[in-house]
């Protein structure tokens, strides 16, 4: 569900009236994104702005945020991550290149059809998952972070008690 925002968007249209979109989308209306969430719930909010520059090219700047519930790829526990990404894309001439981009724009195609604006929000928020998901610090491994010192007591064997140091010398003599 779309709030304050509409569910298709002209680029070329908001571009020409420099519109400013600002709202919510539901993170339930995006499906692919969903495959990579432990949950549907929440929102993702945008603020995005059309213009046409100087070169009468359409562009589009601005940023999308979500808490996303992912899962912990070191502890497999699930929990919220904030991401924050910024758009800038830019409509290219037929006979312009890569190379008349300004610098710091992704280049797109100019569709046909309006497209539905939680699919373009839905990429945005794919392409700044984490490569691997993981706590900055798992809260149910505190032990991965132990130091030598820190590993010595009842908890912890000393490897000079290996029961396999038999087996070993055994095989040492034959």
């Amino acid at each position: 569900m779309l709030k304050d925002l509409p569910t298709d968007i002209n680029l070329l249209r908001l571009a020409q009236q420099h519109c400013h979109l600002k709202g919510y989308i539901a993170l339930a209306t995006m499906p692919r994104l969903q495959e990579s969430l432990c949950a549907q719930e929440g929102e993702a909010y945008i603020e995005w702005s059309f213009a046409i520059d100087g070169q009468q090219r359409p562009f589009i700047q601005g940023w999308v945020q979500a808490q996303l519930y992912i899962q912990c790829q070191r502890c497999l526990q699930p929990f919220y991550r904030p991401v924050k990404t910024t758009v800038a894309l830019m409509v290219l001439h037929p006979h312009q290149t890569e190379d008349d981009l300004p610098s710091g724009y992704e280049e797109i195609t100019l569709p046909a059809t309006p497209i539905p604006l939680a699919e373009w929000v839905e990429d945005e928020l794919i392409l700044a998952l984490p490569i691997v998901a993981m706590h900055d610090q798992c809260p149910s491994h505190e032990y991965l972070l132990l130091n030598d010192d820190e590993m010595k007591g009842p908890d912890f064997a000393d490897p000079a008690d290996n029961p396999f140091k038999i087996l070993l010398q055994t095989l040492k003599k034959n």
